[in-house]
């Protein structure tokens, strides 16, 4: 009666830890996705905003970059 008992009270435990588990898994992959969208708004906002001359001093096209020749 008591070994059964202990064994409810282990499954119990197990089954307390998985579940936390699980959670902390799932609060690290939403804080991870944040992540990647917040990097991906910022990339967007670098996009829209273009200089009007690369270093060589040619003028920028408004998609972005011309061939190897970077922003300022």
């Amino acid at each position: 009666m008591l070994r059964k008992e202990n064994e409810g009270e282990e499954l119990e435990v197990k089954e307390e830890e998985e579940e936390e588990e699980s959670k902390s898994k799932k609060r690290k992959e939403e804080e991870e996705d944040n992540v990647r969208e917040k990097k991906k708004s910022m990339e967007r906002e670098i996009k829209g905003k273009c200089c009007s001359f690369t270093r060589e001093g040619d003028p920028c096209l408004p998609g972005g970059h011309i061939g190897d020749k970077w922003h300022k």
